[in-house]
């Protein structure tokens, strides 16, 4: 099957819900956090999708008040799938402008279940992102990861993205040693 891009859902519910009784939760490194989002998906499920949903694409213009400041930072999250959830892309971006704040370690962020890697979701799942996020006129995209996750690393440079620097990300990062990649889209 065909690896796919979409916004959560009820399609996929089921299958994210096996992913997270298997303990995986995403970018979360708390070992309880599956056990709680599992909680919440199942006591609330239309509650838990709308929180995933809240922000989905804009067309230009939208997340900017009437005096052009910014009120939040825009961001949305996808679901990766091959027919079963594999995994999910994050996207934030500012406006106006191309600054993400100093706490916010990149554009883009992708976390792929365990048993789902080594078919190059990751890579493939931004190259669908792409062409949907074009109107948000990002000159460049920025991600992030721990200088340890090699897989990551290879992701982002097998689409062409350039190593920018090596720094120590903050306690709400988990406090190591990370990588900051840029892709030119």
């Amino acid at each position: 099957m065909l690896l796919s891009l979409s916004f959560p859902n009820h399609a996929l519910l089921a299958s994210y819900q096996q992913a997270l009784c298997r303990g995986w939760a995403g970018h979360e490194h708390d070992p309880d956090t599956a056990s709680r989002m599992l909680a919440a998906c199942r006591a609330a499920p239309e509650a838990y999708l709308l929180h995933f949903t809240h922000c989905p694409l804009p067309a230009p213009g939208i997340g900017v008040d009437a005096d052009n400041s910014q009120s939040f930072l825009p961001h949305c999250r996808f679901w990766i799938s091959n027919g079963e959830y594999c995994g999910e892309l994050s996207l934030r971006w500012p406006l106006p402008g191309d600054n993400l704040p100093a706490d916010c370690p990149g554009h883009l962020a992708w976390s792929v279940v365990p048993w789902q890697r080594g078919h190059g979701y990751a890579c493939q799942a931004v190259r669908l992102l792409l062409p949907r996020i074009a109107h948000l006129g990002l000159p460049w995209l920025d991600t992030a990861m721990a200088t340890s996750n090699v897989a990551s690393w290879k992701t982002a440079e097998n689409l062409g993205a350039r190593r920018i620097f090596t720094f120590e990300t903050g306690t709400e990062h988990g406090n190591v040693s990370a990588y900051l990649y840029r892709l030119t889209p």
